[in-house]
């Protein structure tokens, strides 16, 4: 009996691990308005994605609960740019060769909806998302992209496999408990 609850206590540790970072990988192309941007999933640390000649941004849709927010690109094969929006599609922040080609953006977010770009430098898109507009018509570079994130919707849920987990452990602890007592 000891050793179920003990693998149902490693069960459930693997669980949690796994429920707390994911990647998310790009759909096809990204978009490049509020209307076509792609939803990135809670607990997504990584975006993997790509751009081609007919694709020059992409953008990702996601919720923040507020706090420290960040975004660097990695496995780079081109020139990166980083683009930070709210939901009115202003820009809060944005970057270029941060570090060599690779692009960072840090902020401090309220809580609220938030959209996440790259493109390939030197596409201009004028200050706001609407400047993205036009992005169809801007040949864009071929290369892949992963841009790491400080996780994103911060919220610790469990999912309903691990909470399952923890309800069999409890039920083995009670009858352990039940045979002691017999």
């Amino acid at each position: 009996m000891k050793k179920i609850i003990g693998a149902m206590v490693v069960a459930t540790t693997l669980g949690s691990a796994a429920a707390s970072a994911t990647t998310y990988n790009e759909d096809g192309d990204a978009g490049h308005t509020a209307l076509t941007a792609q939803s990135v999933k809670n607990g997504t640390t990584q975006i993997k994605g790509a751009m081609s000649i007919t694709d020059s941004v992409d953008l990702f849709k996601f919720k923040w609960n507020g706090g420290d927010f960040s975004a660097s690109t990695t496995n780079i094969t081109f020139d990166t740019m980083l683009f930070l929006f709210d939901q009115d599609g202003n820009t809060l922040a944005f970057n270029d060769d941060y570090s060599g080609l690779a692009s960072y953006i840090s902020r401090t977010l309220s809580a609220g909806d938030y959209m996440l770009a790259i493109n390939a430098y030197s596409y201009n898109y004028g200050g706001n998302l609407a400047g993205f507009a036009g992005a169809p018509s801007v040949p864009g570079r071929n290369g892949t992209y992963t841009i790491n994130l400080s996780q994103v919707d911060s919220t610790d849920v469990p999912e309903p496999a691990t909470l399952g987990l923890l309800g069999l452990a409890a039920i083995g602890l009670g009858l352990a408990r039940r045979r002691k007592q017999a």
